[in-house]
C-alpha cells in the first residue's frame, strides 16, 4: 500500500519511497493503487511515484484529507501545458514533458526556462 507521510528527514523520505517504489513495483499493470495516506509531499516522495503510476498505467481513486492539494500538483498524471507552467504560483506542478518529434533547440529552450524558475 502507498503511504506519503510527513517525513521531514531526508533518510527518512527516502526510506519511504524506497517502500512505496518496492509496491509499485509489485503492482500489475493498468491495476489500481492502494493508497492509505498521502500528506505533505516533496518532490522526492512523489515525482517518482508518479513516474511509475503513469507508465504502468495504473488507477487510483484516492479521496483523503488533501486530495485537492493533489489534484493542484496534477498528481499523478502530470502537468501537460508547458507554455502555462511558468504563471505565478506558490509551488511547482508535477511536469510531465512529451519531447517526442520536438526539435532539439525548443528542449533546450523549455530546460532552460525551468531551470530559470
Amino acid at each position: 500500500m502507498l503511504k506519503i507521510l510527513s517525513e521531514l528527514d531526508t533518510i527518512n523520505r527516502v526510506k519511504e519511497l524506497i517502500n512505496n517504489l518496492r509496491y509499485l513495483d509489485s503492482v500489475k499493470k493498468s491495476s489500481n493503487v492502494d493508497i492509505e495516506k498521502i500528506e505533505c509531499v516533496t518532490p522526492l516522495s512523489i515525482t517518482p511515484v508518479s513516474a511509475i503510476i503513469n507508465n504502468k498505467r495504473l488507477k487510483n481513486n484516492y479521496q483523503g484529507d488533501n486530495d485537492l492539494y493533489l489534484q493542484i500538483l496534477s498528481f499523478p498524471e502530470g502537468y501537460k501545458n508547458f507554455d502555462n507552467l511558468f504563471s505565478p504560483k506558490t509551488f511547482f506542478p508535477i511536469t510531465r514533458l512529451n519531447l517526442k518529434n520536438i526539435p532539439k533547440t525548443k528542449i533546450n529552450f523549455h530546460f532552460r526556462n525551468l531551470h530559470s524558475k
